[in-house]
């Protein structure tokens, strides 16, 4: 005997096969259910809400960052966009244009400050003073394009030049961020070309070419950012476009990174010639196809002569019945494949093509979380992560 006394168990005391589950009786008399209180949905006792918590997936930042605003006092200067719009203006104003031939350490600083602040700012601005955000987008757009410059980086100091290339590219990136505005501005500046050229630049890292290719993304995330990717044309010698170029990228040597970020951009500019097609099907369509109403209104005029001619032969009240009966019964019923066929002019051939396009496009929108966004910054080119939170981007708010 060691000292310790034997742990007792409650189960010892239940015999094997002792214990048995109550019985219940689950049949209900109809005096029992009678009993019961009725109970009737009625859909407006609950009245649905916008979401609180989430955003739809068709707003962009910049379109949630406004939604919010329309819950927040204009008026009120402690509030965190009240905040970054004073940041912003501070920033431009002390580097604007009294310091324009000081392009030094102190004005790359603020390049890499903007992007923090700028969403929440330009947002802000944009409901409180909407003249002073549009000088304020222009004057930003320029630094950009300044910043951008390869040039000019290179007549900066070692420490500096990379430092100003890569803060170059995250602000425009912020600015294709804060609408159609921001993004027509930049296209304005050529911001397209610049991006290309700075691509395609000797001696620059894939760090450097990760951020160009996302600024990129970001610029065709405006359906006229799209377009100036895909049908302007950006290089003066050969009069390639954008999406041409993007082709060559895939012909040189690049990391698996360089070339994942890189085919993002293409499966975007993909979807939106499918939805462009799709688009132009759809307008063909509507101007040679009639509608139903007038579908069903030439049947039942058809309808209704054949039915004159039986009833001179019939009785007259069966008759009656008949010019009654036979066009409703002629208007409400479907469509087949073949009466579309004939009515619309058109072919079998242009049915394989609308479903080829519906099909392709349902795959880019499945697979749009794993194709149409950039690579995390700090990632292995795998699918497998190893530390750090998750960086990737939601494409649906640019999808829709």
């Amino acid at each position: 005997d060691d000292g310790y006394e034997q742990i007792s168990s409650d189960e010892e005391d239940l015999e094997s096969g002792a214990f048995k589950l109550p019985a219940f009786d689950l049949d209900y008399t109809p005096e029992d259910l009678a009993s019961l209180p009725t109970v009737q949905y009625d859909p407006y006792e609950r009245e649905l809400r916008p979401l609180q918590h989430f955003t739809p997936p068709h707003l962009t930042r910049y379109e949630a960052e406004l939604k919010r605003l329309k819950t927040v006092d204009i008026q009120d200067s402690s509030s965190l966009w009240a905040e970054s719009a004073a940041k912003l203006s501070e920033l431009l104003e002390a580097w604007g244009e009294g310091q324009g031939t000081e392009r030094g350490a102190g004005w790359v600083t603020a390049l890499e400050e903007i992007p923090a602040f700028l969403l929440k700012g330009i947002s802000f601005l944009s409901i409180k003073d909407p003249d002073g955000m549009s000088g304020k987008l222009r004057q930003l757009v320029d630094w950009s394009c300044e910043a951008l410059n390869l040039d000019f980086a290179l007549a900066q100091p070692i420490a500096l030049n990379l430092r100003q290339l890569k803060a170059g590219t995250k602000l425009a990136s912020a600015l294709a961020d804060c609408g159609a505005q921001a993004a027509q501005y930049l296209l304005e500046k050529g911001i397209v070309g610049s991006l290309l050229g700075l691509l395609f630049a000797e001696h620059v890292s894939s760090t450097l070419k990760l951020n160009v290719l996302r600024s990129l993304d970001s610029i065709i995330s405006e359906p006229q950012g799209v377009e100036a990717l895909l049908r302007d044309r950006h290089h003066d010698n050969d009069g390639t476009s954008g999406y041409q170029r993007l082709l060559d990228l895939f012909l040189l040597d690049q990391t698996v990174r360089v070339a994942t970020a890189g085919a993002a951009i293409l499966h975007k500019g993909h979807f939106y010639e499918v939805l462009t097609d799709l688009q132009r099907t759809a307008s063909v369509w509507a101007e040679r196809h009639p509608t139903v109403g007038e579908v069903g209104e030439r049947e039942g005029s058809e309808s209704e002569r054949e039915a004159g001619e039986r009833d001179r032969e019939s009785a007259e009240r069966e008759g009656d019945e008949r010019e009654r009966e036979t066009p409703e019964v002629e208007r409400e019923s479907p469509m087949d494949i073949d009466t579309l066929l004939e009515s619309a002019s058109l072919s079998e051939g242009d049915l394989e093509r609308l479903q080829g396009l519906l099909e392709e496009l349902l795959h880019l929108l499945e697979t749009a979380p794993h194709c149409m966004v950039q690579p995390p910054g700090k990632a292995f080119p795998t699918s497998a992560r190893i530390t750090g939170p998750p960086e990737r981007d939601d494409p649906y708010p640019t999808l829709y």
